[in-house]
């Protein structure tokens, strides 16, 4: 046989042989033998590959955490554990070494102890270096009240975002970028961010203040008058102190008024405000009734007052009553120069026309020492409610064929609806009157005066009556001629004149506030140039008459004076149906020449003289 090669350092290879003998009958027990054969000595070292140098930069501890290896070859072993040494003590892969240049010694020994030239491990640790600040680019606050926080920073560094609330989110700059999101309903304050780079060195903090929205919207109320002179709307400046969302005209709290126009987005919004009455008004909005960007509800606004200059009210509400009272007391005086012409009104006349009406009672007359005559005139307008009656009671003292004077008394009262509340006057008036005719001539003249006291209540909407007392004094004067043109015609210039002074005296009104005393003045002048037709039917008579007149006006009443001239067409035909009585059917405009002024209207008159 051949005994088998073995290596150096192999392990003894034993050979077994066995011997059988067989006659041909049967076997015989076998023999065997074995045989060692035993490999030669190892004396062949391992051998450690050259090491390649490493280099590391030291963390924040001023070490750097650096894994080693060597490669150990043998020709027998198939594995030889290396062995490394710094400065004589053994270490173990990872090791953390100093900053600075480190030398590791590596040492192998086979099985068979056989050691290997022993190599040098060089390992290079550089002092700790922090990469660049982060730059945040992305500061978000978002509509939970998370915050975002986005930007750049070292190439893979590890992102570590610190929020307000000391809660931090970190992430890995890949390809330098990096995003974080923090739980919502965050705290407000500063975010902090740091960059560390693989040995764990941080980067300076890069911060960022944020503050979401946790603070309730505040809301002002501003430009609003400072009293209230009249029932005039007023517009009132809603302010919030941020942009806000879902406030409506609702929202707007009233009292003593209603909101009457309403605009606005944003943080700005304007109320149109109308008194209801002469009354404070009190505006205000209230919490919760609209919220911010960031769902935040309203805090509640202060109220605003505004309290009624009740005074200055109650002045030109007595100045609009005294003047309405006025035109309808000079309307109201009787025809005197109708004691001498025969026109003096005794009977009864009613009249009424489109949102107006009124009617004459009139006893005594041309013949009569004694007369009385009593009206009533009541309208409803846009602008104006009033009723007012008006009795004249009358005698003649002194009566001649041209000549007539007399004594007049006067009552009157009148209930006016204002925009501002309602006026109530009951008064009197006394005084002479005259009227003559130029002697032959178909000229005359008349003229009265008259002085009184009235007693009135002023109650503005809102408020308690106020009485309040004024004196009259009415100055009339006026002229009449009357000229046979035909058989059948007549011309009638005429002049007339009044002047009435009404003097309110001063009172302390149910809110303790002094109602200054005031004077009213009014004065009329109207010239006319009528005329009267007579036709005469197969068993009647029919008078047609007409005119057109200039009517001068003027109005004098504290911090205001108001004059207008305007002209007036009247045209009527008047059918008398027997000796006591007539029918008339009369038409009017009055307003020519005045562009602010327009009237006109028809009437249907029935008198019955008796």
């Amino acid at each position: 046989f051949t005994a088998p090669v073995l290596v150096a350092g192999a392990a003894d290879a034993v050979l077994v042989f066995s011997l059988v003998v067989n006659d041909g009958s049967d076997p015989s027990p076998a023999d065997t033998v074995a045989i060692t054969v035993t490999a030669p000595g190892d004396s062949v070292a391992p051998v450690i590959a050259a090491p390649v140098p490493l280099r590391a930069e030291a963390g924040p501890d001023g070490t750097a955490l650096v894994g080693f290896k060597a490669t150990v070859t043998d020709n027998v072993d198939q594995a030889v554990t290396p062995v490394f040494t710094l400065d004589g003590a053994v270490i173990t892969s990872p090791f953390a070494f100093p900053v600075g240049v480190s030398k590791v010694l590596i040492d192998a020994t086979d099985a068979a102890g056989n050691s290997a030239v022993q190599q040098i491990l060089v390992v290079t640790v550089t002092p700790a270096a922090a990469p660049p600040p982060p730059v945040i680019t992305t500061a978000a606050i978002n509509a939970d009240r998370s915050l975002t926080i986005g930007g750049t920073a070292a190439a893979d560094a590890r992102v570590r975002v610190t929020f307000p609330d000391a809660s931090f989110q970190e992430a890995t700059a890949t390809g330098g970028l990096f995003s974080v999101t923090s739980a919502a309903n965050m705290t407000g304050g500063t975010v902090s961010v740091t960059a560390a780079n693989a040995p764990g060195n941080s980067s300076a903090a890069t911060t960022v203040e944020l503050f979401p929205d946790y603070e309730a919207p505040t809301v002002a109320l501003s430009g609003a008058p400072a009293t209230l002179t009249d029932m005039s709307a007023f517009t009132v400046t809603i302010t919030f102190s941020e942009p806000v969302v879902g406030f409506e005209t609702g929202d707007v709290t009233v009292s003593g008024g209603t909101v009457t126009a309403f605009s606005g987005t944003g943080a700005v919004y304007r109320a149109g405000i109308t008194p209801g009455a002469v009354a404070e008004v009190t505006i205000g909005v209230r919490a919760g009734v609209a919220e911010d960007l960031a769902t935040n509800p309203n805090l509640a606004a202060a109220p605003l007052t505004v309290l009624p200059d009740t005074s200055r009210i109650a002045q030109e509400a007595i100045t609009d009553a005294l003047t309405a009272r006025g035109r309808a007391l000079i309307g109201a005086q009787p025809d005197l120069r109708g004691f001498l012409t025969g026109s003096a009104a005794s009977g009864l006349e009613a009249r009424a026309s489109r949102g107006q009406g009124n009617f004459r009672i009139g006893a005594g007359g041309q013949d009569s020492t004694f007369w009385a005559l009593a009206q009533g005139r009541w309208s409803d307008s846009v602008s104006t409610e009033m009723d007012y009656y008006h009795l004249a009671l009358g005698a003649h003292l002194l009566r001649g064929k041209n000549l007539i004077v007399g004594a007049m008394l006067q009552f009157d009262s009148a209930d006016a609806g204002l925009d501002s509340g309602s006026f109530e006057g009951r008064g009197w008036l006394a005084g002479p009157y005259l009227v003559a005719r130029l002697p032959d001539q178909p000229l005359y003249l008349s003229a009265s005066i008259l002085h009184g006291r009235s007693d009135n209540t002023l109650t503005l909407a809102g408020q308690a009556p106020d009485d309040f007392s004024s004196t009259r004094t009415l100055l009339t004067a006026g002229v009449e001629g009357r000229f046979a043109w035909t058989e059948t015609t007549t011309i009638i210039p005429s002049l007339d004149l009044s002047h009435l002074v009404d003097r309110q005296k001063r009172y302390v009104d149910s809110r303790g506030n002094t109602v200054g005393a005031q004077s009213i003045r009014l004065t009329e002048a109207a010239f006319g140039l009528g005329f009267e037709h007579l036709v005469r039917l197969d068993d009647n008579e029919m008078l047609l008459s007409g005119g057109i007149s200039g009517i001068f006006s003027d109005q004098q009443a504290p911090g205001d004076t108001a004059t207008s001239t305007r002209g007036r067409i009247d045209l009527g035909a008047e059918f008398r149906l027997g000796e006591a009585s007539s029918l008339s059917l009369t038409t009017f405009y009055d307003g020519l020449g005045d562009t602010g002024y327009g009237a006109r209207g028809a009437a249907l008159d029935f008198e019955m003289r008796f």
